[in-house]
């Protein structure tokens, strides 16, 4: 066996059992073990109830595509883990081979799943403890995101590019300045925005520093940039005493999208794709934005997106026109736009 082990968890639909089980064990093991998923006869999705079960958890599952178990996938392997579909598995000498039997968590209440989950989470701390003697792993009993150690959220650190309907979203480089400045350099752009570059110099100078691509997206519709975002993570504010468990888990979001572009709903569509982004892939708790009250689409589009108005404050705000105007923010918690994930699939 290889010095980073590659584990496959196989389940028939590649949609609950497998994908809680390589969803815990990235969790657990990091890049201490490469761990994949399949199904026999790969689903659509992942089970709703699984993806709630672990997002309680802190764990995203937005990212899982189910992926059809064979010959190939199971060869690159160092261990097989089947739940259901072992009789549809390629044997291979050489490899370890372990049979879970798991209830399948399809049509289940959320209790029966927790417990399923659970029973999962045991079985992957039994097996990284074999794996690789040296991991250290949570004490037993349901991981939370509160019980992790809580590392500052990177964009950089997660999977890219992330895709919606018709948008590619993915982390700004240098090599986007030009596509950028094609938008951001239009005064019906600049109006309501912080930055007003007056040159392409600027407009480079700002956008290429590492703080500023840091916190940076592109939407891409097609091959073409049509807009960019930002996620500037943030400390909430807390007590001294206290004040290490307030960092990094709140940002402040912005978004701008290329005038020739607008009407068409594409601001929606890659807000909420940036929403999951911060929730599942950040595990953020909060997220701000704030804009001039006169800006009435970026208001109205936060609204849209489930965000909640915490603040109207009168003429707080300088505009580069000279006058003082009213300014505006809102904000969502985690748990207000889970629950509003989990209704609007419910309605479907």
């Amino acid at each position: 066996m290889s010095d980073t082990p590659t584990v496959l968890f196989a389940c028939i639909h590649n949609s609950g059992r497998s994908v809680a089980a390589q969803k815990l064990a990235q969790r657990y093991a990091g890049d201490r073990v490469r761990v994949l998923s399949a199904g026999s006869e790969p689903g659509s999705g992942v089970n709703p109830a699984v993806a709630e079960v672990l997002a309680e958890r802190g764990i995203g599952t937005d990212d899982h595509t189910p992926t059809l178990l064979d010959y190939d996938l199971v060869e690159g392997c160092d261990v097989v883990i089947t739940m259901g579909c072992g009789e549809t598995c390629p044997v291979f000498p050489g490899k370890r081979y372990e049979d879970w039997e798991l209830t399948d968590p399809k049509g289940q209440p959320i209790d029966v799943v927790r417990g399923i989950v659970d029973d999962i989470d045991a079985r992957v701390r039994t097996l990284l403890a074999e794996l690789i003697p040296d991991l250290p792993i949570p004490p037993e009993g349901r991981v939370t995101s509160a019980d992790q150690p809580r590392s500052e959220p990177r964009l950089s650190a997660l999977e890219w590019p992330v895709r919606t309907e018709r948008l590619v979203l993915r982390p700004a480089t240098p090599a986007d300045v030009s596509s950028t400045w094609e938008y951001r350099s239009l005064r019906e752009f600049s109006e309501w925005t912080t930055r007003s570059p007056a040159s392409l110099d600027e407009h480079t100078a700002h956008f290429t520093a590492p703080e500023s691509l840091a916190k940076t997206l592109v939407v891409e519709l097609g091959s073409r940039v049509i807009g960019d975002l930002m996620v500037s993570v943030q400390d909430g504010w807390a007590q001294t005493d206290v004040a290490d468990q307030a960092r990094g888990v709140q940002a402040e979001l912005g978004w701008g999208l290329d005038p020739e572009h607008t009407g068409h709903g594409y601001a929606t569509e890659a807000v909420q794709a940036m929403l999951r982004i911060c929730f599942d892939g950040l595990r953020l708790r909060r997220v701000t934005a704030s804009c001039f009250a006169d800006n009435v689409p970026s208001w109205r589009l936060m609204e849209r997106v489930g965000m909640r108005r915490e603040e109207y404050a009168v003429r707080d705000s300088l505009h580069r026109s000279g006058a003082w105007l009213d300014g505006m923010t809102y904000a969502l918690l985690a748990d207000e736009w889970r629950a509003r994930v989990a209704t609007n699939d419910t309605s479907r």
